[in-house]
């Protein structure tokens, strides 16, 4: 009885051992795979292109796309399509804040290898520089979000000049004001035009 308890203890040991193994083999192919993606990564990051240099502006635009959440490619539709669903307040600030410049658009242009090559601020340069008038585009889809708000903070002004304006024409007063100054003006010129 004793054997077979050893017995029984050395295979349970046995299949430990394995299982351990298996374990750590499972381990090692785990940490060697997610060390070949960080080489991966790395060499991708070493061969990446970059267009734009001024530190500054990579830096401001990068973290105002970032605040974007959504594909640049679905952005150059929404934009083309002026998608008022899409493109929020937010958006549409951001867009008008770090939207390329001609000399921006001209850099990018150039490039004409691999968009995946390229950093996120020149990806998203060389996106939207694919889009006509770009700059105006980005002012009217900015007019059209404010307008409607506009038009009501203007509307009492309006209303002010409007009534302005009706108690001009309708006073007699103001009538003969403008008749006075109007031969006021008839007699000065007429004087000046005697002395010539």
């Amino acid at each position: 009885g004793e054997k077979k308890a050893l017995e029984e203890q050395l295979h349970e040991a046995e299949l430990a051992k394995e299982a351990t193994e298996r374990h750590a083999e499972e381990e090692m192919a785990t940490v060697r795979r997610e060390a070949d993606e960080l080489v991966a990564s790395v060499k991708k990051q070493a061969e990446m292109v970059q267009l734009v240099t001024d530190a500054k502006r990579l830096r401001n635009v990068g973290m105002a796309v970032a605040r974007l959440k959504c594909s640049f490619e679905s952005l150059k539709i929404d934009i083309l399509r002026v998608d008022d669903a899409v493109l929020t307040d937010d958006m549409v600030r951001i867009l008008k804040e770090n939207a390329p410049t001609a000399e921006e658009i001209e850099l990018v242009k150039g490039y004409d290898g691999s968009v995946e090559m390229l950093g996120d601020v020149d990806r998203f340069f060389k996106v939207l520089s694919t889009i006509p008038d770009l700059q105006n585009r980005i002012k009217c889809i900015a007019i059209r979000k404010t307008l409607r708000e506009d038009l009501k903070d203007m509307q009492a002004d309006f209303t002010a000049f409007g009534a302005a304006m009706r108690c001009c024409a309708e006073s007699a007063k103001f009538a003969r004001l403008m008749e006075v100054v109007l031969a006021i003006g008839n007699y000065m010129n007429g004087a000046c035009g005697r002395w010539e």
